[in-house]
């Protein structure tokens, strides 16, 4: 995976870890993107999944960047192995809010951790 962006599974709660740098580059996001979607198509069989997905600061390279996460999750790999999604980011781009059991946004880490186990 990127270097730049941590990338774990957590097995207490079922879900992928994933956390951004301070500055996100659309090379690095990219990049990243691409191995995560590998690493999924690895998985066979398995019970489904979740992601917490923490865009620290949520300084992005370009819009680019938010266009190609949200491309990530309509992708059919992501579809079949994530059932769950928290996404955690400042609360001066999207409020807190859970949408419903499946879908989630957080201002910081430990609450979507949380919600998630």
């Amino acid at each position: 995976m990127s270097p730049h962006i941590e990338t774990r599974y957590d097995s207490e709660i079922n879900a992928y870890i994933v956390r951004m740098p301070d500055f996100i580059s659309f090379n690095d996001l990219k990049q990243w993107k691409d191995e995560f979607l590998s690493s999924l198509n690895e998985i066979k069989g398995q019970e489904k999944s979740a992601i917490l997905l923490d865009t620290n600061n949520h300084q992005f390279e370009s819009v680019k960047c938010l266009k190609l996460l949200r491309e990530l999750f309509a992708e059919p790999q992501v579809k079949h192995c994530i059932k769950r999604t928290a996404f955690v980011g400042p609360s001066q781009y999207r409020e807190p809010e859970i949408i419903d059991f499946t879908e989630g946004y957080f201002s910081n880490y430990e609450e979507a951790y949380r919600w998630l186990s």
